[in-house]
């Protein structure tokens, strides 16, 4: 039921004592139980043990210790009382059925339960519930926490959200966009720590091999969507760095150009241009900031053949003079 790395994690957190008890060593949930993760979830550690011996997996079976140690993991200590209580409800609900008289009673129309599509799925396709297409599962986003398929294909999500999109106020979006920017803030420090920790534990139980499988699988993501990765840096870039500039500022800014590139101004073409990048002179990448004097006027090619180069290092020392005496 469950994979050989999954088993050996477990059976390497709990111990052994004289009583016959195996104590769990790992994290504790609020009620007291032991608590072991399968994929991102948290489940009870006796179910787990439960699980592994008699095949019924679920975080709702009521497993209850006989010994009367909330951390016992051993099966021989553990008892299932799902079964009696509902069958304790079920005489319950007889009696009361049977003490009523049903000549009081007024009929009450039921209510119309809400009837969801079931979501069918083949072998290698399935069925969308918004367009109702037959396509294939690599058109379905995948959810790892409860192990299933999304019911609606990627297509029909992404045009669900751009409605959603277009309908927000610009006083809405703001509101987004700020809490984006301080859960960011928020959390860069906690999720360092828990990146080490996770790496450290995986090079002690699974060795490096299964580390270069997953390097190996980030590698082909980044490399089919690299403009997605490119601009989320640059994103991230832009919030934590110092200092800011409006639009009011980079427009006098430009007209003091009269709408050159300084750098064509350089080799002495002197055009004129209406779609002027606003480029930083010492990069964000080497530290630089998003403040005014940090900024530049550049044309779309210079701009992107420049990259995340410094000035001097772009141009050479007798160009790089005379870029210094344009910008005074």
């Amino acid at each position: 039921m469950f994979e050989e790395y999954v088993i050996n994690d477990f059976n390497s957190k709990f111990q052994i004592q004289e009583n016959g008890c195996h104590i769990w060593l790992g994290s504790i949930l609020k009620t007291g139980f032991g608590c072991f993760k399968i994929l991102s979830k948290e489940n009870k550690a006796q179910n787990v043990t439960w699980a592994m011996h008699t095949g019924e997996f679920n975080n709702k079976l009521k497993i209850i210790q006989t010994c009367g140690n909330k951390l016992c993991i051993n099966i021989e200590h553990l008892e299932n009382k799902t079964k009696i209580k509902t069958k304790q409800k079920r005489k319950a609900k007889t009696k009361r059925k049977n003490s009523i008289h049903h000549e009081n009673i007024v009929s009450i129309p039921k209510k119309k339960s809400h009837t969801k599509k079931k979501f069918i799925i083949f072998e290698n396709t399935a069925i969308c519930n918004f367009c109702d297409i037959e396509k294939p599962l690599n058109c379905f986003r995948y959810r790892r926490d409860r192990n299933k398929y999304y019911a609606k294909c990627i297509e029909c999500e992404n045009a669900y959200f751009k409605e959603y999109r277009e309908n927000l106020t610009p006083e809405q979006k703001k509101s987004i966009e700020n809490k984006h920017k301080v859960n960011y803030l928020k959390n860069i420090e906690k999720t360092k720590i828990k990146d080490k920790e996770r790496y450290l534990k995986n090079i002690e139980l699974y060795g490096e091999e299964y580390l270069e499988k997953k390097r190996e699988v980030v590698r082909k993501h980044y490399a089919e969507n690299k403009g997605y990765y490119l601009s989320r840096n640059a994103k991230r870039r832009f919030v934590e760095t110092e200092g800011k500039y409006t639009a009011e500022e980079l427009k006098t800014l430009l007209i003091k150009q009269n709408y050159r590139c300084n750098i064509c101004m350089v080799f002495n073409n002197y055009q004129q241009y209406d779609n002027l990048h606003a480029d930083h002179i010492y990069p964000l990448s080497k530290g630089g900031s998003n403040s005014i004097n940090n900024i530049q006027g550049l044309c779309p090619q210079h701009n992107k053949s420049k990259g995340t180069r410094e000035m001097n290092e772009y141009l050479n020392e007798e160009n790089f003079k005379k870029w210094q005496l344009l910008i005074k």
